[in-house]
């Protein structure tokens, strides 16, 4: 039977960042024990290696490496992320930690240690202080595939489509509009479908004998 890790390695940086990391500790305490393998330090916070612990027979492979969180200050970003952070997406940013949490870590490249993924919440941890502890993955991407996985990561996402009535659905529970979060309101008009639009019916009419205002002398074509 593997002895349960020792409390104090479960604690480090405890209560000591302004965003809340939910539930992360308990989760990795039950991956460690379920894969027999020990939390230890990197950079300031803890660190969790996960290198042979997938199947190599996967059909996908799998280039997670390991899970941990460290303070913002340890992360470094991609010298040529070319994803600029209007004013505005900033606030909303700042306002989606405040009511949810930080709820999925940032990327970070073991072949460079450039940041893939969370460059805006790196920035926002920071504002709030540089020992801000953010949970992350480490994944293993060849140097050379690392300025295309850049190009690409996330951009997939914005091929998806709208369904109305799930929208709908969510929209009718939530909770929104009972906080001041006005950045975040305005995230979710950008995505209200427009079927909530009235539809404009038109009258049938005999496209035979529609009057019109004038006739090309030439042609005799009717039109208004």
């Amino acid at each position: 039977m593997i002895p349960p890790l020792p409390h104090n390695k479960m604690t480090i940086h405890e209560n000591t960042t302004p965003y809340d990391t939910g539930d992360i500790p308990r989760m990795i305490d039950i991956a460690a024990l379920q894969q027999n393998t020990e939390i230890r330090e990197r950079e300031g916070g803890w660190f969790i290696d996960l290198t042979n612990h997938f199947p190599t027979d996967n059909p996908y492979k799998i280039n997670i490496v390991g899970i941990g969180a460290k303070p913002a200050n340890q992360f470094q970003a991609h010298p040529d992320n070319w994803r600029g952070h209007p004013e505005e997406q900033r606030e909303t940013m700042k306002e989606i930690l405040g009511v949810f949490g930080i709820v999925a870590g940032v990327i970070e490249n073991k072949s460079t240690g450039h940041l893939i993924d969370g460059h805006e919440r790196i920035y926002e941890a920071m504002e709030k202080g540089e020992e801000t502890i953010v949970p992350y993955l480490l994944v293993d991407v060849p140097e050379e595939k690392e300025g295309d996985l850049l190009l690409v990561f996330d951009k997939v996402g914005e091929m998806v489509y709208a369904k109305p009535d799930q929208i709908t659905l969510l929209l009718s529970n939530s909770i929104i509009d009972e906080i001041e979060s006005p950045n975040i309101a305005n995230l979710l008009k950008k995505i209200i479908p427009k079927h909530n639009e009235p539809i404009i019916e038109f009258e049938n009419f005999d496209e035979e004998n529609v009057k019109t205002d004038h006739q090309c002398p030439q042609c005799g074509f009717q039109f208004s």
